[in-house]
């Protein structure tokens, strides 16, 4: 198995520790996905109509908090042109996501005069479907996510891989499968009949990872609900603890026999905390996140956008927009797009369609 990097001896604080500062963030980046019985149906994402009616909200015209479940949008001046524009998901804080993405957005519209661009814009979605509405009616040029989600959004509207995006110092990362040491639990067939927190059902490392592995497993997945208990003997069963934080304290307290979260979560976790832990798996490795592209963006312009993105990390003022978006760095990805995607292809169709 591989061997997390350590993370130094500090305290153990849930809610208030800095190594889940990152996931705070992306709690408030939360997607809204409509869920079924055992698991989602992905296929419902599409609700065309639904955008068509959604209100944009300019930053300009924000005079007081962000209204939940409402997108927002900035808008470059108004000059003859058009913009670029990035996209978001972030239910509870739109305009702080504006913030970070917006420097980016100025930075691609202010290299792009050849293409007849003439600033950039920003959109935060409130859910899945509205991202894919808008890259379907071209409205935003540049969407961001996991590979999970946006393998679902890129079904959805046509949109293309073009790029990996590292975050958090990696450029790929994958789902660490773990139980208290003195549970009893070794491998993955200990889970039959146990209950394992994840945490969320579109997430990459915390639902489409560890539930591919069980399936790859032999294992027969099935959502449970929080406080009821684990399923027949035969099955293993899987709640969502709604992040990756409640899911080690729910391991720790005995509210769940095991969970999984992602590997650089796991290996953030305090020594301490660690040694009472044992792991019993590990899945694949899959880019952190991607950059995907609006169907029918013009192909120069597009390779013009790959070269300004991967050439961020090589000057002063690109290192600071990459800081300021919350991003390491842009690269191609090391096996090739087809290769990349067709593997995410396989492990979403096995846990979509069983």
């Amino acid at each position: 198995m591989r061997t997390p990097a350590s993370a130094g001896s500090w305290g153990w604080s849930f809610r208030r520790n800095r190594m889940f500062a990152s996931k705070r963030t992306r709690r408030r980046e939360r997607r809204r996905v409509p869920r079924t019985g055992d698991g989602i149906r992905p296929w419902y994402f599409i609700r065309l109509v639904a955008a068509a009616v959604l209100a944009s909200v300019s930053l300009g015209a924000c005079g007081g908090p962000d209204a939940p479940g409402e997108p927002s949008t900035t808008e470059p001046p108004a000059v003859t042109g058009r913009a670029i524009v990035l996209a978001d998901v972030d239910v509870d804080s739109p305009t702080k996501k504006l913030a970070k993405f917006q420097p980016l957005a100025d930075y691609l519209g202010s290299n792009l005069a050849g293409f007849g661009i003439t600033g950039g814009g920003v959109r935060i979605a409130p859910d899945l479907e509205t991202i894919a509405a808008w890259l379907v009616s071209g409205e935003v040029d540049l969407y961001f996510d996991s590979m999970y989600p946006a393998t679902i959004v890129a079904d959805q509207s046509g949109a293309r891989a073009i790029l990996r995006r590292w975050r958090g110092g990696v450029g790929e990362y994958y789902s660490v499968i773990f139980a208290r040491a003195d549970s009893g639990l070794s491998t993955v067939a200990d889970l039959l009949g146990a209950t394992v927190a994840l945490d969320e059902p579109v997430s990459t490392s915390g639902f489409l990872l560890p539930v591919a592995l069980f399936i790859q497993a032999g294992l027969e997945p099935v959502e449970v609900a929080a406080n009821m208990p684990p399923p027949d003997p035969m099955r293993v069963g899987y709640v969502f603890s709604g992040d990756d934080e409640n899911t080690v304290q729910w391991v720790i307290s005995g509210k769940a026999m095991a969970g999984a979260v992602d590997s650089v979560t796991y290996s953030e976790l305090p020594e301490d905390t660690r040694r009472e832990l044992v792991v019993i798996s590990e899945t694949e490795t899959v880019p952190r996140q991607v950059v995907l592209v609006r169907p029918g963006l013009d192909e120069d312009l597009l390779n013009a956008i790959k070269e300004l993105l991967t050439g961020l990390e090589r000057t002063p003022e690109g290192l600071k927009i990459l800081e300021t978006h919350g991003t390491t760095r842009f690269d191609e990805f090391p096996e090739g797009i087809e290769k990349a995607m067709q593997r995410m292809r396989g492990l979403y169709d096995l846990v979509t369609q069983r």
